[in-house]
């Protein structure tokens, strides 16, 4: 279609008779013109006596330009939202004139580029104009219709509390998107150095609200930190599955995000984990032993295997000379194991296993808990701990929605899976 096609002037009289049988409210159009400053009150009164779609258009005729984008608005405020996407060409193609960051071609000329690069972000001041909400009128095409366009939650986890070095370079990453987002109109609510347990209870904290405000069109969730495999830390140096975080997101957690897009971008290491424990919990009876095993997988020779008790915030290391009456450590092929021997309720509380290679190099697995089972009777040993969830309401999260856990998620890595951009020690 031609450039000519587009004047706005076409707006009116190419679309005459589809405007004038489609529209069953032109009253509400008048006020909502009215209001725009764009009809006076005597031209709102003559379309309230005589309630006719034509004396609106050619009412609009006379007001220049200007009148098609407020046409537009009228009809998507007075729920006339398919002939607002009749006007929307044509809207666009004004704004496009009198918006010079937009080029007139693809690719821009030279002169043109130089001007988009002096100022990278498109200032819509219209947030009802056609640029702004994206209206299409495309099946495949979210639209996003909103005074804001949504939520961006930026997590930035620079200083840990541990062996994992600082990250203080993501703190001009963490500016720059704040930044970015907000001049794209997104909500940015940015958090810093969090623990595992902090990054998991703010993002359900947020989901909630999301669910309680109800108009949210579109999440981004933008994770910086350490990580490993498919797990990212904590400032407590604590690893959390991308997966729990990115589920507070889900439509069975958060069912107003159903059919809208989520965006997740994490800036991570994805290197294999090299310490692994596959059992997060432990539990067994007063006076058995327990044996619990860690997965090491390092072409690298060990030198040196130690275990770590977290107790109430306190850390002891666990040897193999250390009170052989009460542990033993063994290795076999990949496996390091830690028995127990006769527990007590001293011996509750967290441990993981830590493996040195070298001076440089060393391997640190996630923790597992040690619990008595406090009933009587033989007991399966649990594999993994409930989620919170699954604590507070006692069933296991199921989704009511009819579409996949995954849709309408796009997570995107800094790193391909097994690689990592920074050392860990």
């Amino acid at each position: 279609m031609g450039s000519n096609n587009y004047e706005w002037k076409n707006a009116f009289k190419k679309n005459r008779v589809m405007i004038v049988k489609g529209l069953a409210n032109p009253v509400e159009v008048a006020d909502q013109l009215y209001r725009m400053n764009i009809f006076t009150e005597e031209m709102r009164d003559e379309i309230t006596v005589k309630p006719k779609t034509r004396l609106i258009l050619d009412t609009l005729d006379r007001r220049g330009q200007k009148g098609v984008a407020a046409l537009h608005r009228a009809f998507l405020d007075s729920k006339n939202r398919d002939l607002a996407e009749v006007l929307s060409p044509y809207v666009r193609a004004v704004e496009r004139i009198e918006n010079m960051t937009e080029p007139k071609e693809w690719p821009p000329k030279i002169e043109e580029n130089s001007t988009m690069m002096d100022d990278h972000v498109i200032k819509i001041m219209d947030k009802k104009s056609p640029w702004y909400i994206h209206e299409y009128g495309k099946e495949d095409v979210y639209k996003i219709q909103n005074d804001c366009r949504g939520k961006v939650f930026v997590i930035n986890n620079v200083d840990f509390h541990g062996q994992l070095l600082p990250r203080e370079a993501s703190n001009k990453d963490a500016d720059n998107l704040t930044k970015l987002f907000t001049e794209l109109h997104f909500t940015v609510i940015p958090k810093t150095n969090l623990t595992a347990q902090e990054m998991l209870s703010f993002l359900r904290s947020e989901a909630k609200e999301l669910v309680d405000e109800d108009r949210a069109e579109c999440v981004i969730l933008i994770i910086m930190s350490h990580g490993v495999g498919t797990k990212v830390f904590g400032v407590d140096c604590l690893p959390v599955e991308i997966k729990a975080l990115t589920d507070c997101f889900s439509t069975a957690n958060c069912q107003v995000l159903q059919g809208k897009p989520r965006l997740v971008f994490v800036q991570a290491c994805r290197s294999v984990e090299t310490a692994s424990i596959e059992k997060t919990l432990h539990l067994v009876q007063s006076g058995k032993q327990v044996e619990m095993e860690c997965i090491v997988k390092i072409d690298k020779p060990i030198k040196q295997v130690f275990w770590e008790m977290n107790k109430a915030g306190a850390k002891y290391l666990i040897t193999e000379t250390d009170n052989q009456d009460k542990y033993s450590l063994q290795s076999s092929k990949i496996l390091q194991t830690l028995i127990v021997k006769k527990v007590v309720e001293s011996d509750q509380g967290k441990y993981r296993c830590k493996v040195i290679h070298d001076e440089k190099v060393s391997s640190v697995s996630n923790f597992t808990e040690l619990k008595l089972d406090v009933k009587d009777g033989a007991r399966d040993v649990i594999d993994s701990v409930p989620s919170i969830q699954e604590k507070e309401n006692c069933v296991l999260p199921t989704s009511t929605c009819s579409d996949h856990p995954s849709a309408d998620f796009l997570i995107a890595y800094a790193t391909p899976e097994g690689n990592c951009t920074t050392c860990m020690i």
